[in-house]
């Protein structure tokens, strides 16, 4: 595992480079259709593709290991000893102190600090999305369940239109604003309290259509993929604009 860390590390930085790169070259592509439809559609393939290219320089990092990346100065060979036995050692010892100059500071050490505050960082965004989706699924055990004949009928048919297989749950819950898909293998569609309040049937019954399109194409793993990303890149503002543009492109 040690071995591993400092190639990992010597990848982040370089996704410092890539990463706008593959940016600027994604946004390039996306750009280039006219039709707004067509647009759309490029853009849900771009950049998520652009998300999984950005994120090579991690990837390759056992690869970095196994070729023995590293900027560390080697180690000092120890000192050789005769045939007798005994090392080799100074006929005089010292009667006087020497003078020592001041320890510079090395490339190694500033990139080991620098390693330090990112990991740091790392913990600290790691442990707050586990806190608010370990939050967000325990308010869902209290979310209450569809009970609107009308609205479950209207879902169910626009779920065999789209070609969902896999049932997800309908439920009502104050812990959301707007209609959201949650969970990865068992795909809850959460509506906002007195949502048939605010608007007719048919509505909501769309409303829940666009999130299990986001079933039906996988958009939940992306967003799941998004939100490790955005951890591990914490640093890269570019990985952030990646991850944004795929969820937009998702949405669209």
């Amino acid at each position: 595992m040690a071995t591993l860390i400092e190639p990992f590390f010597y990848c982040l930085l370089a996704s410092l480079i890539w990463a706008p790169a593959v940016f600027f070259a994604a946004s390039i592509l996306a750009g280039d259709e006219k039709n707004r439809l067509t647009a759309s559609a490029l853009s849900g393939k771009i950049w998520p593709a652009a998300l999984i290219i950005a994120a090579l320089p991690v990837l390759l990092a056992p690869v970095a290991a196994a070729l023995g990346l590293s900027l560390r100065a080697p180690e000092p060979l120890p000192p050789m000893a005769d045939a007798a036995g005994p090392a080799i050692a100074a006929t005089e010892p010292a009667l006087t102190p020497v003078y020592e100059a001041p320890r510079t500071v090395s490339i190694a050490d500033i990139l080991r600090m620098t390693a330090i505050l990112y990991f740091y960082g790392f913990l600290m965004l790691l442990v707050l999305a586990a806190v608010r989706h370990i939050w967000f699924a325990y308010r869902l055990n209290y979310a209450f369940r569809l009970d609107e004949p009308r609205l479950e009928a209207e879902l169910e048919n626009w779920r065999m239109r789209i070609g969902v297989t896999q049932r997800p749950r309908y439920v009502f819950s104050h812990v959301v604003s707007s209609v959201c898909v949650y969970g990865l293998f068992r795909p809850v569609i959460v509506m906002p309290m007195h949502l048939l309040d605010r608007v007719p049937v048919e509505d909501a019954a769309l409303m829940g259509a666009h999130e299990m399109a986001h079933i039906k194409r996988g958009d939940v793993a992306l967003f799941l993929l998004c939100s490790v990303a955005k951890a591990v890149f914490w640093f890269n503002p570019f990985m952030h604009q990646i991850c944004n543009r795929a969820n937009l492109a998702a949405e669209q």
